[in-house]
């Protein structure tokens, strides 16, 4: 075996980030790899398109991609209560160990 294919067949994320189970239709080795940052293609989480059913149809009706952005990120505002972080659980007074 020649040095270009060695080079060529080993793997491109380290072990711990090589899972068998993950919760998309794509292994994590395509995810990190520079083939699909070039040419991404569609990506299902699990549960996803079931869960919001609504919020895609809602997505589907709208005509431009600036639009279905826009109300993509209010959506999110709103599910994850941006708006009132403090309603969502969270203070000024709390610390967060970011070591991890």
């Amino acid at each position: 075996m020649d040095n270009d294919k060695q080079k060529t067949d080993k793997a491109t994320l380290p072990v711990e980030a090589r899972r068998a189970i993950n919760r998309c239709n794509l292994p994590a080795v395509i995810l990190g790899g520079l083939h699909f940052q070039r040419a991404p293609s569609p990506l299902y989480i699990d549960g996803v398109a079931e869960l919001h059913r609504t919020l895609f149809a809602e997505l589907d009706k709208l005509p431009t991609t600036e639009a279905r952005a826009r109300h993509f990120i209010d959506a999110m505002t709103v599910r994850f209560r941006l708006h009132a972080l403090d309603e969502a659980g969270f203070s000024s007074e709390q610390r967060f160990d970011r070591s991890r």
